[in-house]
C-alpha cells in the first residue's frame, strides 16, 4: 500500500518541491529557514576578518561549524536567503 506522499510524488520525488517553485508567488517556497540573522551574520564576519578560528567563532556565537565555513565560502548567498526570509530587514 503506497503513503500519501508516495502518492503525491508519483515516480518523482522532488515533484512537491517543482510544484511549489511553479506555483510560487514569492512566499511560499523560500527553502530552509537560516540558523542566523543579520546581526549574527555581520558578526560572525567581523569575527572571520579578525583572525578567529571557525570553531572559536561556533561557540562564540551558538552556530554550527558548518553555518561559519558556510558564511566564509558563500557570504553573497548567506545574505540573499536571509533576505528571502526576512525582507524587511537588510544587512548593516
Amino acid at each position: 500500500m503506497l503513503t500519501l506522499n508516495q502518492r503525491v510524488q508519483g515516480s518523482n520525488p522532488c515533484a512537491p518541491i517543482t510544484h511549489a517553485q511553479q506555483n510560487d508567488d514569492g512566499t511560499k517556497f523560500r527553502g530552509r529557514k537560516p540558523s542566523f540573522t543579520f546581526d549574527t551574520l555581520a558578526l560572525v564576519q567581523e569575527l572571520l576578518n579578525q583572525g578567529m578560528g571557525v570553531a572559536e567563532i561556533a561557540k562564540a556565537t551558538g552556530l554550527k561549524r558548518q553555518t561559519i565555513y558556510r558564511i566564509q565560502k558563500q557570504p553573497e548567498r548567506q545574505v540573499a536567503a536571509l533576505s528571502v526570509w526576512y525582507p524587511n530587514n537588510k544587512a548593516a
